[in-house]
């Protein structure tokens, strides 16, 4: 095995994660913003490591946590709303029944 080929598939993994949340951002309309450069992606990663108190080096694996966390969170956010959904249409159904009876 090469010797850093865990540190791969974890990159892999996280890069699938991130695609699943900007997939679900879009779908919800919710809006993304990219750096606008790469300058200002640099100052934001430095920022970030000074919140977190990490080294720059050291940051992927707190990054990596934290998009696990997220995506944790938005499954459950859409399981919530298909369930919520899947609510809706049985009432609209139960309304649609309530009415023909009615008539």
């Amino acid at each position: 095995m090469l010797p850093y080929a865990f540190r791969i598939k974890m990159c892999e993994e996280t890069e699938r994660r991130i695609q699943y949340l900007l997939n679900k951002s879009k779908e919800m309309r919710v809006p993304v913003t990219r750096p606008v450069s790469i300058q200002s992606l640099e100052v934001a990663i430095h920022r970030l490591a000074d919140e977190r108190r990490r080294a720059i080096p050291l940051l992927f694996d707190n990054i990596e946590q934290d998009i696990t966390q997220k995506e944790q969170f938005v499954v459950g956010q859409v399981k919530t709303i298909q369930e919520m959904q899947a609510g809706i249409n049985k009432l609209a159904d139960y309304c649609w029944v309530l009415t023909f009876v009615g008539k």
